[in-house]
């Protein structure tokens, strides 16, 4: 049968939905061995009119990795730059046109690629949101060919091709003063489509997606296989919530924590992802990992991360995201004893709809031909591991410019969105080094098999199952119960449950809190590690048995008496009818995204939809006085217990001190600008450029002026700082 369409025979329902779960389980297992699970693909918010392949038909693998993306994703529109490859003789020197299948020269391309390439959007795909590139196009646009792995210079290095087409229509590369990389306007957009997002009549035909279809090569195949097996694997993605790792391996907290992926990763919690978070200086790396593969090593080859084998051994990672062999250098040498030329990345195990990004500058040299050996290299993440996503740092040293995981955790997996959407909304600059590798059209269709929402997948999640089969449930646990979205609910989607059935989703202490414990020593002298989960009960688990039910909306009820704050659900100091309706499952007003909890996204869903005049009954509209407002962006506040997500998830901090302040808010008032034209006149395909700039425009509207200015001290104010300006409130209703 193929995926997506096959049917369960028909199967008789228990006569008695309760009856013994044992009984029940292995009646399943059973009848489940003559079955397949199918699962439809997300519906795609990108459309492949929309994608642009860029390949080149002199070079074969390009060739046959475009004929196959086409295959893959009919209606994908292809342009072919035609060119041969170039003999360089001195690749320090190379002539001013020149390009191999990794570099090519900023005029060779301004001429071959960005020029033609611009005419060709513009005269015949003027619809085109994003370009995928292939294999055998070049990676890095450079001056000098062989420019090192050196940290203290860019050895001519401009940009990667794929940074370059994100403002293909923007800049020319036909001189040595290309500006340089510049702040992305859409970068942690959330749930927001990249179609909507460009009808802004300052950044349409200005910005533009990008794509890289690559990957190394693997154990007896080539880099063509696996690109090949990527584009494959890509078209149906399904994954199921509790049978995935979301892997933020950071190191102690004096070392340099990835706030951005913590924020995220604790966001990604929020929504019932399990997230696992090592904050130790260990090297997070694999199931039972030996990884001392240099016959020079000094390290003893039994070093291993006792306690994280049996998660590692089970799940695959949905995400990995990792300081890598940068812990050698953020912390004590001496407390990770792994080799530093030690391919790491071929020891992980990824999910397919897997995505790999770490805090190392070399992640990305297998693109262009280094080493692949020391930091990790992410193409072996598709090649190695299975995955077939990653953000990596095309060149040079690694910046806090480089991408974060936090617009692709929330948009790629938890809103549905397009790899080339997620992957964009992830980069701090566009015209950059980075290279996101991955096919642009893919989408992930998410199961949850949590349907008591309990944390834990057991015989109460099957009971609701028989339920439905019985005909005695109602239309919402039908949906629920519906994991494979055929429309009827059949025992294809008790697999999806008995696939994970008896995980518990871990309840780590919340993410700055290092959770790796020091267990003793080995008698090598190798630490040990256990990976510890606190517990953090869930809003309305009043009595604390891991589940919500009538049990505690009975204590609440007793409490609103005594006002007994020990059982005060949503922290706002008062027991009343929002923390009985959290624990009665009716919803907590607050959680303007419906997804069953008040976090920093609810704050970011008010941000979005912010409304003056005529906003009728908004459901943003916390206040009541008919605007979405500050007030409403406050109140909330109020009520967010966790606010670590908002640094990352409000990237306001312009000057980059690691803070919001006063100091962000001038900024924006210094950059106040209302030509919302900025500029009509094009030359050569490039939209020339005004006082605008994007990257101050907080709410999008073409124009930088004193909302935008005030947007920035909503933020401020909500981390506990003090209003910088003296006008008030009354700044959004200026003109």
């Amino acid at each position: 049968m193929s995926r997506g369409s096959c049917r369960a025979p028909a199967i008789a329902a228990p006569a008695d939905p309760a009856f013994g779960r044992a009984a029940s389980i292995l009646t399943i297992l059973a009848v489940l061995a003559a079955f397949i699970l199918c699962a439809a693909p997300a519906q795609a918010d990108l459309l492949p009119h929309e994608v642009v392949v860029v390949w080149n038909s002199k070079d074969a693998t390009s060739t046959t990795i475009k004929n196959a993306y086409v295959a893959a994703r009919p209606g994908v529109r292809t342009f072919d730059i035609n060119r041969a490859f170039t003999t360089v003789l001195d690749l320090n020197n190379p002539p001013e046109l020149a390009m191999t299948t990794k570099m090519i020269t900023p005029r060779a391309y301004e001429e071959w690629i960005r020029e033609p390439l611009a005419a060709f959007v513009e005269t015949q795909a003027p619809e085109t949101l994003c370009f995928a590139t292939t294999r055998g196009i070049p990676v890095l646009i450079t001056t000098d060919f062989s420019p090192g792995t050196g940290h203290g210079t860019e050895n001519g290095v401009l940009a990667s091709v794929e940074g370059a087409l994100t403002i293909l229509r923007v800049e020319s590369f036909d001189s040595l003063e290309f500006s340089g990389a510049r702040a992305n306007p859409y970068r942690v957009k959330i749930n927001v489509p990249f179609r909507d997002f460009v009808q802004n009549e300052c950044i349409a035909g200005r910005f533009f997606m990008a794509s890289r279809l690559d990957a190394g090569p693997g154990p007896g195949t080539t880099a063509l296989d696996e690109v090949l097996a990527m584009i494959n694997r890509s078209q149906s993605l399904v994954v199921n919530k509790f049978g995935v790792n979301v892997i933020v391996d950071d190191v102690a907290m004096g070392c340099g924590p990835m706030s951005a992926s913590r924020a995220a990763g604790q966001m990604m919690r929020d929504a019932g992802w399990l997230v696992w978070y090592d904050g130790t200086d260990e090297f997070l790396h694999g199931p039972q990992v030996e990884m001392f593969d240099d016959p020079q090593c000094p390290c003893p080859t039994n070093c291993q991360e006792i306690g994280f084998e049996a998660f590692y051994d089970a799940y695959p990672d949905i995400s990995h995201a990792s300081l890598g062999r940068n812990s050698l250098v953020l912390c004590d040498a001496t407390a990770n004893r792994e080799c530093v030329s030690s391919h790491y990345v071929q020891q992980l195990s990824a999910d397919p709809a897997g995505v790999f990004a770490s805090v190392e500058s070399f992640n990305g040299l297998g693109l262009w031909g280094g080493s692949t050996a020391g930091q990790g290299n992410g193409l072996e993440w598709m090649s190695y591991a299975g995955g077939s996503f990653a953000l990596l740092h095309g060149y040079g040293h690694y910046t806090a410019d480089a991408p974060k995981l936090d617009g692709v955790l929330l948009n790629f997996y938890q809103y549905g969105m397009s790899w080339a959407e997620a992957a964009m909304s992830s980069l701090i600059k566009i015209g950059f080094v980075t290279v996101p590798i991955g096919d642009p059209l893919a989408t992930v269709q998410v199961q949850n098999p949590d349907v008591t929402g309990d944390g834990k997948i057991d015989a109460a999640d099957l009971d609701l199952l028989f339920s439905v089969l019985s005909g005695s449930a109602d239309d919402i646990l039908v949906d629920r119960h519906d994991f494979d979205r055929d429309g009827v609910v059949t025992l294809d989607d008790a697999a999806v449950i008995l696939e994970v059935f008896g995980r518990v989703r871990p309840t780590n202490a919340t993410f700055p809190i290092p959770i790796g414990t020091l267990k003793g020593l080995e008698a090598d002298g190798c630490e040990l590690y256990s990976l510890q989960s606190l517990p953090l009960l869930a809003e309305g688990d009043v009595n604390g048995d891991l589940v919500i039910d009538a049990a505690d909306v009975a204590l609440l009820q007793q409490a609103m008496a005594c006002q007994c704050l020990e059982v005060d659900v949503n922290g706002d100091g008062v027991i009343d009818q929002i923390d009985i309706d959290i624990a009665s499952n009716t919803g907590d007003p607050l959680d303007v995204d419906g997804d069953g909890v008040v976090t920093c996204m609810d704050m970011y869903e008010i941000f979005n939809n912010q409304c003056f005049s005529n906003c009728g009954n908004s459901p943003y509209d916390l206040t009541g006085d008919g605007q979405v407002n500050f007030f409403d962006f406050d109140l909330l506040a109020q009520d967010l217990v966790d606010t670590s997500g908002i640094m990352t998830l409000f990237d306001l901090d312009f000057d980059n001190n690691g803070t919001i302040n006063c100091i962000d808010v001038g900024l924006v008032r210094d950059h106040f600008c209302d030509n919302q034209a900025t500029g009509g006149a094009t030359q050569g395909g490039i939209m020339q450029g005004s006082c605008y700039d994007p990257q101050y425009d907080i709410n999008n509207d073409g124009v930088v002026d004193c909302t935008d200015e005030w947007h920035v001290e909503w933020i401020l104010m909500t981390l506990g700082g003090q209003p910088c300006t003296d006008e008030g409130l009354g700044c959004g209703q200026c003109p």
